[in-house]
């Protein structure tokens, strides 16, 4: 019930639907296929097609927008070097598409590994990065990743995280997110 409202439905078709509705609305859709922690090859190799088949379906279809995944979704669990492989195929596709890749933050764990990756990534494809408003670290985050022209999609957060890592209450979120998202403005990047 929680989630219904952030869930366009489930499956790819239900996907495509409500991403043409966002675009004949005047915006563009970001698709993400549910899953994170995934800690077998088998459901890493699964999600890989998957977001496969949601890029070329968004082509055929002429939907404006791209995915955003999960570095978790995609093998972090199993070693870093097993996600950047599995990014870089999903990023090849989305090249080949003429299509923009996002790469969702998840918890406070795997930030460091998730914007290594990113930019790794960054190196060679049109990318770009979630941060989390929450998170204590992510001015700095912001700063680094400005530094290598990155793009960045601001969001809230959505883990439960130690003190020592994020702000509690909703009012910091929100002042710092504000003030995440003045440096973002200044900067003049695509956010």
């Amino acid at each position: 019930r929680v989630a219904k409202k952030w869930v366009a439905g489930y499956s790819v078709d239900d996907a495509i639907s409500a991403a043409a509705e966002s675009n004949a609305k005047g915006m563009s859709a970001i698709i993400n296929f549910l899953g994170e922690d995934t800690a077998s090859y088998e459901q890493v190799s699964l999600a890989v097609s998957e977001y496969t088949r949601l890029m070329g379906l968004m082509q055929e279809k002429g939907v404006r927008g791209c995915v955003s995944v999960k570095p978790t979704q995609l093998g972090l669990v199993l070693g870093y070097d097993v996600c950047l492989q599995n990014l870089r195929k999903l990023a090849d596709k989305a090249k080949s598409l003429g299509q923009f890749l996002w790469i969702d933050m998840e918890s406070v764990k795997f930030t460091e590994d998730t914007i290594t990756i990113y930019l790794e990534l960054l190196k060679q494809y049109r990318v770009g990065i979630a941060v989390q408003a929450y998170l204590k670290r992510s001015g700095g985050d912001i700063l680094h990743i400005l530094e290598y022209g990155g793009a960045v999609r601001l969001v809230k957060g959505a883990y439960h995280e130690l003190a020592e890592h994020a702000f509690a209450s909703r009012e910091e979120v929100d002042q710092n997110y504000l003030h995440l998202m003045d440096m973002l403005f200044e900067a003049g990047n695509f956010f």
